[in-house]
């Protein structure tokens, strides 16, 4: 029998599955990215290092039903890297 990308419920629709990044997973790439952002001292490098995981993680899960947790995710980075930026920024006012 072979495998079918759609499927048919008992009365008789069709349905797709739809796969999804687990939240362990998503919790770990933010964690992950947390810990970059803390090690890092320069924005340079901070960029240079965040780059590379937050493209080999979409990559990766791109080919899933995924863009609210890209949308939330992207949310996520920004306020992480805000954060951090008013800390280290902390004398300069941020208006």
């Amino acid at each position: 029998m072979p495998i079918e990308k759609y499927k048919q419920s008992q009365t008789g629709r069709n349905y797709k599955t739809l796969i999804i990044p687990s939240r362990e997973s998503v919790n770990r790439h933010i964690q992950n990215l947390k810990f970059t952002l803390k090690k890092a001292v320069k924005r340079e490098a901070k960029i240079l290092q965040l780059n590379p995981k937050i493209i080999g993680w979409s990559n990766y899960y791109r080919s899933v039903v995924s863009a609210k947790l890209f949308n939330y995710r992207d949310h996520k980075v920004l306020q992480m890297v805000l954060k951090r930026f008013k800390k280290i920024h902390s004398i300069r006012s941020m208006t």
